[in-house]
């Protein structure tokens, strides 16, 4: 091998080390610079105090009273009302009779998370949350379309570290590990649901707790898998029952469409 010939390998194999390191380095920058869309609310106990009697009022007590008018409606929510939403997720959790102070809280730093925040764009909802080992923002994009039997089907858009894109099987394989631990925590707390207890929160209002969070997990296990089923999409709001038809993601706004659900036969019958 003659003297130009290892000089020009030699350059070459420099030069791919470089290009690598650079890329590495870009990498690692767009994984640690946050997202634009990353806006976190940090309130205070007076506002999350305010924060939960608002979400009694507006999503509990005004979704009851449209549920149990018996005609098909509408109910929005804004990106700005999740958000508060999410940073009073304890306190909130706490309307449920077997669920404790500080209960959410210890599930996400057992996780490892902290800090979720909604963005809404147009057709995608993204969900954010930052890593307390890493610093670092993890972002998924869900969209959600009906089938023609009704059925929901919730898709994955794609994912991000920081503004870094995750590879889809690196996304497979972490989405599974974490249904897998959503799910047993909702089946915890659906098993709680069954206990008697002194209504309070949301069951005053007469929503089932049981069902809510049938709904949950189910809508976790469907995440790029299979459709949800229309049973499954149906919830109880006191004597009544309404089933989701429609999800429209705009930008900065939600809003979820509702039809009622005529009573099964042993309700009738039982009424």
């Amino acid at each position: 091998m003659n003297r130009i010939v290892r000089k020009t390998i030699r350059y070459t194999a420099i030069t791919l080390v470089a290009l690598v390191m650079l890329a590495a380095l870009a990498v690692f920058l767009l994984a640690s610079w946050k997202p634009g869309t990353y806006a976190p609310m940090r309130l205070s106990e007076s506002e999350k105090h305010r924060t939960v009697s608002d979400f009694m009022s507006r999503v509990v007590n005004d979704f009851a009273n449209s549920a149990r008018s018996e005609a098909p409606f509408a109910f929005s929510l804004t990106q700005e009302q999740m958000n508060r939403y999410l940073a009073s997720m304890d306190s909130i959790a706490t309307l449920r009779p077997s669920v404790k102070r500080g209960e959410v809280y210890k599930i996400m730093d057992q996780a490892g998370l902290a800090e979720p925040a909604v963005c809404l764009q147009d057709g995608v909802l993204m969900i954010m949350v930052r890593t307390r080992d890493h610093e670092k923002v993890l972002s998924a994009g869900l969209t959600f379309t009906f089938t023609k039997d009704a059925r929901l089907r919730i898709g994955l858009s794609g994912a991000y570290i920081g503004r870094a894109p995750v590879p889809e099987v690196l996304i497979r394989d972490r989405l599974e590990a974490v249904k897998t631990i959503l799910r047993k925590q909702m089946r915890k707390m659906e098993a709680t649901a069954t206990r008697p207890t002194k209504p309070r929160g949301l069951a005053i209002v007469g929503f089932s707790t049981r069902d809510i969070g049938r709904i949950i997990r189910g809508t976790i296990t469907a995440i790029d898998e299979e459709p949800i089923p229309v049973e499954d999409l149906t919830s109880k709001v006191g004597r009544s029952r309404v089933r989701i038809t429609a999800i429209d993601v705009q930008e900065g706004k939600m809003t979820l469409h509702f039809v009622p659900v005529p009573k099964p036969a042993d309700e009738k019958a039982a009424s």
